[in-house]
């Protein structure tokens, strides 16, 4: 999708060690159009410190150039609005360090949302009716969400919601994902 739009929003809930903003980063910077602009905008409750995240990208030496800025760039973890502009690759990245439940206080137009892929168990407050209305209305048209998540409760919530919803192949010990799509501009 990158190769047909000039502008490309991505949001994502659960940023963790930032391993899908760095594979993001490399697939933009391969594919991206000239003069091409991406906002990566991620919403982390536990933000982990520099230290654990520098321990899981010596496991990743392929994506070296991208650990190495993010990591000297990265933001303490107080609750707040963190950004970092990454001028070579036109790519604004957007930490937000609250629980998705801040979501409400933003006017988002997003392209494709990732998911956390924990179990609705775990963070049941990211996984409700309310949460998935909003994600909703919050998604261009066409626009896509994917998560690990296959729990039928979140499929449910987000066929509620008004997003067309199917089981894909999933990657590694993931058989399967949820992924959605908004194929229509109905407010719910």
């Amino acid at each position: 999708r990158f190769k047909n739009v000039q502008k490309f929003v991505i949001a994502e809930v659960g940023f963790g060690t930032g391993l899908n903003f760095l594979l993001t980063w490399k697939l933009w910077k391969e594919n991206r159009k000239t003069n091409g602009s991406l906002t990566y905008i991620s919403f982390e409750n536990a933000p982990l410190s520099k230290k654990e995240i520098a321990r899981v990208y010596k496991k990743f030496k392929k994506l070296d150039q991208y650990s190495t800025f993010l990591l000297k760039n990265i933001p303490e973890k107080c609750k707040s609005i963190h950004r970092i502009y990454i001028k070579a690759d036109n790519i604004n990245l957007i930490l937000i360090y609250d629980d998705i439940t801040s979501l409400i206080n933003f006017n988002l137009s997003v392209d494709t949302w990732f998911l956390d892929g924990f179990s609705p168990k775990k963070n049941p407050f990211a996984w409700t009716d309310k949460l998935f209305k909003q994600l909703y209305n919050f998604t261009n048209l066409d626009g896509s969400l994917s998560t690990f998540s296959v729990a039928g409760h979140v499929r449910r919530g987000l066929l509620k919601a008004g997003f067309k919803v199917s089981k894909v192949n999933g990657y590694g010990n993931k058989k399967e994902i949820t992924y959605a799509i908004k194929k229509d501009s109905i407010i719910s």
